[in-house]
């Protein structure tokens, strides 16, 4: 897809590095992944682009590529350098939340549960003033701390979101 003119933006300079990134960890296998995503992205005879040449070549130019020094790019090139140290904190921001993800959805199972059970327990929730909107899995385990503080002594674990 061949891109024109267009405005640097945080979007695009995130999906830059995140594909430079991606061929920086496929050069393990194939040491000309990086050459091959330079001439690709940011080479003058490429035709085939995934975002504009301008994006690319600030990219290099941030990381210190010689061909791209400050000194040889355009003002629209360098405003795409200036937002790639805002994309890296992106991509790491992500990678944290992403993590979190997937931590969550390995502590949490699928469990069925009666309407009715789930109304009681939101009901209960409610009363108890916490908030709704961090999930069932959550809200059960409320109930079962609850009950296990009052009731059980069988060690329960409370997790919080």
């Amino acid at each position: 897809m061949h891109h024109t003119m267009t405005s640097p933006d945080i979007h695009m300079a995130t999906a830059v590095l995140r594909s430079y990134k991606r061929a920086v960890d496929a050069s393990s296998q194939n040491p000309t992944a990086v050459t091959a995503w330079v001439e690709q992205a940011a080479g003058v005879h490429s035709r085939s682009r995934e975002f504009p040449q301008d994006a690319a070549i600030g990219l290099l130019s941030y990381l210190a590529h010689p061909l791209y020094v400050s000194a040889n790019i355009t003002s629209d090139q360098q405003a795409w350098a200036s937002l790639m140290a805002s994309a890296e904190q992106v991509l790491q921001a992500e990678n944290s939340w992403s993590s979190g993800q997937i931590q969550r959805g390995n502590n949490t199972t699928f469990m069925r549960l009666f309407g009715s059970d789930i109304t009681w327990i939101k009901t209960w929730a409610q009363a108890q003033n916490l908030n709704l909107s961090n999930g069932d899995e959550f809200l059960v385990n409320r109930v079962l701390e609850q009950f296990a503080s009052q009731q059980s002594t069988i060690p329960h674990t409370a997790i919080y979101p």
